[in-house]
């Protein structure tokens, strides 16, 4: 009987040092794959990190965050200004002189703010 202890032990003790050793061997495959992973890691996230940017940049040249705000660029309207026909400046003036009146009228506090200093204005 003590035999057969001995022997059910002995394949207790293989099968929990098999899961030890599986574990060991786990474990160092995931360092292994981690340590190849890490420079592949890192030029990823450097090149999404450099498109990121390059695409901000263009973005912020392009001019489409200020068409989506309604902002209109002073020398945009002045150039857009030089295609119209005489009678077309005329009402132009018109409207321009109209919006100053109103502007003259308004008092004070309930002025609108000035455009800002880049020579943005409303749309």
């Amino acid at each position: 009987m003590d035999q057969i202890s001995e022997e059910i032990k002995k394949v207790v003790q293989a099968g929990i040092g098999a899961v030890a050793a599986g574990m060991e061997k786990a474990q160092e495959a995931v360092e292994t794959l981690s340590k190849k992973g890490e420079p592949i890691y890192e030029q990823a996230k450097s090149a999404v990190t450099g498109a990121a940017g390059k695409v901000k940049q263009a973005f912020d040249k392009s001019g489409i965050a200020d068409a989506l705000s309604g902002k209109i660029k002073a020398d945009e309207i002045i150039g857009a200004l030089r295609g119209l026909t005489p009678e077309d400046r005329a009402r132009v003036r018109e409207a321009l002189d109209a919006l100053n009146a109103e502007a003259e009228e308004t008092p004070a506090d309930e002025k609108p703010q000035d455009p800002p200093a880049d020579g943005d204005v409303r749309a």
